[in-house]
């Protein structure tokens, strides 16, 4: 009965569960008044700092290259692995500062796109949800038209991108509006060398962050290998591990987990 009432009262259950790794996935850290903050994808500045307080509390941190090592690792303790999808600026400008004075490893998972463009398609979207025009070149030039209706595109861009995106087209070269004069949303190679310098882990996110679920092998090419190639050649590092864009499971099937098994 007293554990049922400290169990009501949220005692802190990590004390009682050992041996868990739990990771934690972010992508921007950013307050609402951003011109790319979204709650599909970002976290406010003082929440994230309250969630690393927490986690320094009740957890120890390990890092990615920890557990390929089986290193540091032990079944008398609770885990945090942190990581960082897409690569955003605030990961090197809001979060890394944070992060390195707890001395907290983390890792992130890049879009090649992202650095050499500043751009992707969810990010554009969002940051241009009130220009017609422009959604309308998207549903247009990147839509699968017999799955999607444009009046249900209108009334939830990002979803209908994210599960209705034909990927066949390549995202490369997409237009890019903003009402900001294209303020720095993503990180460059500079940025990404300096954190990689300074210890942090760098993977492979796909190229222009594709729904993968649909694609055919010479997608799965272009967006997973040919992105790890980049990433190799632009940063001069091996590139070994690789997280799912969107990371549900409709947004990967088995031919997938077999090509990266695979490669």
């Amino acid at each position: 009965m007293n554990l049922l009432k400290k169990i009501i009262n949220g005692f802190n259950f990590y004390s009682y569960l050992k041996g868990n790794i739990f990771f934690i996935v972010y992508h921007d850290i950013s307050d609402k008044d951003a011109p790319h903050h979204s709650p599909f994808y970002s976290t406010e500045i003082e929440t994230f700092d309250q969630h690393i307080q927490f986690f320094r509390k009740n957890f120890k941190f390990i890092s990615i290259n920890d557990l390929y090592t089986n290193q540091n690792i032990s079944k008398d303790s609770n885990y945090i692995c942190i990581t960082f999808d897409d690569g955003f600026y605030s990961v090197k400008d809001v979060a890394y500062p944070i992060l390195e004075k707890y001395k907290i490893p983390f890792s992130i998972f890049i879009n090649y796109n992202a650095v050499t463009n500043n751009s992707l398609l969810i990010n554009n979207i969002i940051c241009n949800a009130g220009n017609k025009k422009y959604l309308i070149s998207i549903y247009d030039n990147y839509i699968n038209k017999q799955l999607v209706s444009i009046e249900s595109f209108f009334s939830s861009p990002v979803q209908s991108f994210v599960s209705y995106s034909n990927n066949s087209r390549d995202f490369t070269n997409i237009p890019y509006y903003t009402a900001n004069n294209n303020p720095k949303i993503y990180m460059n190679k500079e940025d990404i060398l300096l954190l990689k310098n300074n210890g942090v882990y760098i993977g492979n996110h796909s190229k222009s962050h594709k729904n993968l679920n649909n694609c055919d092998t010479s997608i799965l090419e272009h967006e997973i290998l040919e992105n790890e190639c980049l990433l190799a050649d632009c940063l001069n590092i091996e590139i070994n591990g690789f997280a799912i864009p969107f990371g549900k499971k409709e947004h990967y099937n088995s031919e997938v987990i077999k090509f990266l098994i695979k490669n």
